[in-house]
């Protein structure tokens, strides 16, 4: 008979990271409300302040069903304060900034990390992005695995889009699968054989980044100093509303300035080794060195969803906190200031509600390696530790494409449209227009708007004492503000057309297996259920789910319409207790 999840879960000690963010509230709000009276000990590790950190997260929305299951505020309190420890801690540190002390007690009879922590950005200096990602899990398993014959379990949430350029739009595009990543192959090696390949392991790659990193802000201190960027600082300052002075301004253009170089380089090296980010990329390089590095005693699993989105029916409907991967698109969709995009409108565009997410997340964690066909395969560089890898993701069960998603939403925002200011005109929305390359778009871009716009910027600045005259200052202000709207288009354009100019098809087989009758108890399979992804009416999910809670929610839009009652589809039981 399978046991189970609340069996497998019983006198655990289960460490969590990434729990302030998105997703590990989820994770920790479910893990509390499915195995709160059968874990030993839910250790949360967080940054700065942990225990108060933890404490404000007590009365957010997301902890409603557990607040009604405990009597209130109160009853809840004095429930989780006997579950749930705050510990302090940093992956970003050695010693994850506690010393050898504090990490001996932290890994203390410890048995199951799940590491939701991460630094999620697609815009971020790589540097920064491989030290969170990469060597901050790597920190995170030495500090919890090193002299803890305890520990049999780590897993590490991933990113589907770690296939990188393995997508159907490659001559050697196809299914992407549940393999794990060898640690001294690139994905150029793999996808263009017909290439020289060019020398590539995890170590190297960390080293230069490194490298590069120092290197950049060396040649920002000789060859680009404060003054530089000073006479920005004054238009702005001048310009602007008077909170910031020149000075400042200058510095945060400068600090900038630095970051997207040491971003864009980044993004070229993660490129010409088949990724598409630095994000991803980093994740990638994180799996590689726990497939370096993970004890044989640890079972290690890789969870990867895709694109995530709001909650669909747990802990409730369109539960969303954070701008992830689609919020962005659709705030410039509603209020007006994306009509045009790089784009496929055939392409699927794969994403998977969070909570769905957690479901395979907890499920991997207690079952990994057990279910019929779920062991994964090491690669040659993994030290022997079993390891098994899980993707989540829809577009293999039930596909929508761009162009489906951009009718949704158009026709959403047409019946509840943004206004372009508080209180102000509703905001028309038009189809999008569509390019086939992100060259093409860029090109029309910035000759009907940019060049117009820096034109104008110059035969302002070319009139004598303009910055004396308000008109001419109003109009500079005005122009340098359309112009700086204009280059973040262009930059989310540059970000984003990855995913919209590309498709994926991510093999869920293990994923359908751990969460079917071969991995889980049938008493478990009405709330951690994976099938329901079959289901989803994405128009339900856009129109009535997500799009009304992070407008009322996320944006706080007082008049937008309130998320649906209940998900489309059949809805995810939620027990009453799992003991």
């Amino acid at each position: 008979m399978t046991p189970t999840l609340a069996d497998r879960y019983r006198g655990r000690v289960v460490l969590l990271t990434g729990a302030t963010g998105f997703l590990g509230k989820v994770v920790l709000e479910r893990m509390l409300w499915e195995f709160g009276d059968c874990l030993r000990e839910l250790r949360v590790l967080i940054r700065g302040d942990a225990a108060a950190r933890l404490e404000a997260l007590w009365p957010i929305q997301i902890f409603d069903r557990l607040r009604a299951r405990h009597g209130g505020q109160r009853g809840f309190l004095a429930w989780v304060a006997g579950r749930v420890t705050a510990c302090g801690g940093d992956v970003e540190q050695p010693d994850l900034g506690i010393g050898a002390g504090g990490v001996a007690a932290l890994r203390q009879e410890l048995d199951m990390v799940i590491h939701c922590a991460a630094l999620v950005s697609w815009d971020v200096r790589i540097d920064r992005s491989i030290n969170a990602n990469a060597l901050g899990t790597l920190r995170l398993l030495e500090a919890t695995a090193t002299g803890n014959p305890s520990l049999t379990h780590f897993q590490y949430c991933s990113s589907a889009f770690t296939h990188g350029q393995r997508s159907r739009n490659t001559a050697a595009g196809a299914k992407c699968l549940e393999v794990p990543f060898d640690p001294e192959t690139s994905l150029a090696a793999e996808l263009y054989p017909e290439r020289e390949p060019l020398p590539f392991s995890v170590e190297a790659e960390i080293a230069a980044a490194q490298a590069y990193a120092a290197e950049a802000e060396a040649r920002f201190a000789a060859e680009r100093p404060l003054s530089a960027f000073m006479d920005e600082g004054r238009n702005r300052a001048l310009t602007g509303d008077g909170r910031k002075g020149a000075a400042q301004i200058a510095a945060e253009l400068r600090t900038k300035a630095l970051e997207m170089d040491i971003a864009d380089w980044g993004v070229r090296r993660a490129q010409s080794h088949g990724w598409n980010d630095n994000y991803t990329y980093s994740k990638a390089l994180a799996e590689m060195l726990l497939m370096r590095n993970c004890p044989p005693a640890v079972h290690l699993s890789i969870v990867r969803p895709s694109g995530i989105t709001a909650c669909r029916t747990q802990p409730c409907v369109g539960w969303l906190d954070a701008y992830l991967l689609v919020e962005p698109l659709i705030h410039g969709v509603g209020t007006g200031k994306i009509t045009a995009f790089p784009g496929n409108a055939e392409h699927v565009i794969d994403v998977v509600p969070a909570d769905v997410v957690t479901s395979v997340m907890l499920a991997a964690a207690a079952v990994a390696g057990e279910e019929a066909g779920g062991a994964g395969v090491c690669g040659a560089s993994c030290r022997g530790a079993p390891v098994s890898v899980y993707q989540v993701g829809s577009g293999n069960v039930n596909p929508v494409t761009l162009g489906q998603i951009e009718r949704i939403w158009r026709e959403y925002f047409t019946q509840h449209p943004m206004r372009a200011s508080k209180g102000g005109a509703p905001v028309a929305v038009a189809p999008i227009g569509f390019y086939a390359s992100a060259e093409a778009f860029a090109s029309e871009t910035r000759g009907r708007y940019l060049r117009p716009l820096e034109r104008a910027l110059w035969g302002l600045e070319k009139v004598p004492f303009w910055r004396s005259v308000p008109p001419l200052r109003a109009a500079w202000a005005k122009a340098s503000r359309l112009a700086r709207m204009v280059r973040q288009v262009l930059r989310l354009a540059d970000l984003y057309c990855t995913y919209t100019l590309n498709e994926w098809v991510f093999d869920t087989a293990r994923t359908e297996r751990l969460m079917g009758a071969a991995g889980l108890a049938e008493a478990d399979r009405a709330s951690f259920c994976f099938e329901e992804l079959r289901e989803v009416d994405w128009r339900h999910f856009w129109t009535e789910v997500h799009i009304p809670f992070m407008r009322r929610y996320l944006l706080k839009e007082e008049d937008a319409p309130q998320p649906a009652a209940g998900a489309g589809g059949r809805a995810a039981a939620t027990p009453a207790a799992r003991l």
